[in-house]
């Protein structure tokens, strides 16, 4: 017999769905997984458990107000505004209504929320803004800025903005609104509820989200507004002008008004057909792993419900959007911006959705980890969930306890990219598996036995325990051959977690089948 020669069983990080298998050199399958540490190895993602199972619908925003400990939490649906609390160990609180008394329901509501210190009331306040715009990022029907007490527990009042197609931001002591045609309305000093508010125009296109951007000496503060087409910049300048306006571009594109995300002082969002982001000069987000995966899977007439989240502890930003025919978010694409930065290129992946999928999100803050919100309806309490995701390891919904399927595909192994080339298959003689594990795990070898056009084949997955008690359990015999070959490592136990090293092949060359 052949002497044995080791594999290290290593690909680069992220996932490859662009293109065929035996042109990437990174993973090319993968499941509730991501990439960490400065090597980019493969790692299960956190589980997740349910915070409460009381929301009266879909939630269409959710907006985190943190004070004395406790996260103040309102979530927008198609019929109303809801309001509870969350403490430090993720207890949820009664749930109260907010819904303004003029507030229209609307199966197409999507709400935005802003925070902002209003004088006249000496506390802070909570714009929101809703909108039956779900399915139409260009629409022009209209919806009301209401606002109230962020500590409340009353219903939001309305404010003398304009009713607006776009949403609400607040910019230092003004609230903002916008929408059709270009329109921005501002409110006087530290005042939502009298006086004035002012209008302008500048664009002409209909503006669909704002944030608040750092602003030169003396020039704050300041914000962008995101148009259909145009990105607006708006500097207050005081005086009798108070504002500026200028388009940064008005060759661009936006796929979601719930799409744009701030990491670090740089906003990305996707385009219509790329990723974007702004860092005082838009750029396009290189994406050569699964762009395509992305944009010719998307149901582009639900693409409005497309989300933002980021998951800053492990460097990501997380893309929900609806797959195929699916009218609710039930996958995201995933930029790791950190670790990007260390390997010198644009690192993606991406992962199914648990429970069918999730309708909005927000990041860790002082509540230590993100929150997303379900889309299944409780048949026990007729009520939508909220989820604490990256908790432990596993799904937990009141004393159920489920595991969740993880696992990651490597690159392809041939031997035609040795030197000298082979013109062999490989024969794997048995793994030595190098992982931080919790709970069995198993591998399976899949790939073609001849050419990249015959049909694939995968082993039967053999399993392995997190700690070996025999000599036997140190290795795993797989006894296989392919001529191009990958190794598939998968968790599905509860307690289930991995994270992967570089665990080691001992391989001998095969047949030299060419077809089959």
């Amino acid at each position: 017999m052949a002497d044995l020669n080791p594999i290290a069983i290593y690909s680069q990080p992220g996932c490859g769905r662009d293109g065929t298998k035996l042109d990437d050199d990174s993973y090319v399958d993968n499941q509730w997984c991501r990439y960490h540490l400065r090597k980019g190895l493969p790692r299960k993602i956190g589980g997740f458990r349910r915070m409460t199972n009381r929301l009266s619908g879909i939630s269409r925003g959710l907006d985190v107000f943190d004070n004395a400990n406790k996260a103040y939490t309102h979530s927008g649906w198609s019929d109303g505004l809801q309001r509870f609390i969350i403490d430090l160990n993720g207890n949820v609180s009664s749930i109260v209504d907010r819904t303004p008394a003029a507030f229209v329901a609307d199966a197409e509501n999507l709400w935005q929320f802003s925070q902002m210190y209003d004088a006249t009331q000496t506390t802070t306040i909570l714009l929101a803004h809703a909108a039956p715009n779900s399915n139409d990022l260009s629409g022009s029907s209209t919806g009301a800025v209401w606002y109230g007490n962020i500590l409340d527990s009353t219903v939001l009042t309305t404010t003398l903005s304009p009713a607006v197609s776009g949403g609400v931001m607040a910019l230092g002591p003004y609230a903002v609104s916008f929408g059709s045609n270009g329109v921005v309305n501002y409110s006087p000093v530290n005042n939502v509820k009298s006086g004035s508010w002012v209008s302008v125009r500048p664009t002409g296109e209909k503006l669909v989200f704002g944030l608040p951007i750092r602003a030169g000496a003396g020039n704050g503060p300041s914000g962008l507004i995101w148009g259909v087409s145009a990105l607006v910049r708006m500097t207050f300048v005081g005086g009798g002008t108070v504002w500026n306006f200028d388009e940064i571009t008005t060759q661009y594109s936006i796929l979601s008004s719930q799409g744009v995300i701030e990491y670090d002082g740089i906003f990305y969002w996707p385009g219509i057909d790329h990723f974007l982001s702004f860092n005082g000069v838009i750029q396009e987000v290189e994406n050569g792993m699964n762009q395509d995966w992305f944009y010719d899977n998307l149901n582009y007439a639900q693409s409005q419900k497309v989300f933002a989240m980021k998951v800053p502890r492990y460097g990501e930003i997380w893309w929900c959007y609806p797959r195929d025919n699916a009218t609710e978010c039930t996958h995201a694409i995933i930029y790791n911006v950190r670790l990007s930065k260390i390997m010198g290129k644009n690192i993606w992946y991406d992962t199914e959705l648990p429970n069918g999928g999730r309708s909005a999100a927000q990041y860790a803050r002082v509540f230590r980890r993100p929150i997303m919100a379900g889309i299944e309806l409780d048949i026990d309490t007729s009520g939508y969930k909220l989820w604490e995701h990256e908790f432990q390891f596993d799904e937990i919904d009141g004393t159920e306890v489920s595991a969740i399927r993880s696992y990651f595909e490597t690159a392809n192994f041939w031997l035609a990219n040795i030197q000298p080339p082979i013109n062999n298959a490989i024969y794997v003689e048995y793994i030595e598996p190098n992982f931080v594990q919790t709970g069995e795990m198993s591998v399976q070898i899949k790939g073609s036995m001849s050419n990249a056009r015959a049909p694939e084949n995968s082993s039967i997955p053999k399993t392995f325990p997190a700690v070996a008690t025999t000599t036997e359990e140190q290795v795993i015999y797989m006894e296989e051959q392919r001529r191009q070959l990958r190794f598939k490592f998968e968790s599905n136990v509860a307690g289930g977690f991995y994270q992967h090293g570089r665990s080691v092949a001992q391989t001998r060359p095969g047949d030299g089948k060419i077809t089959s």
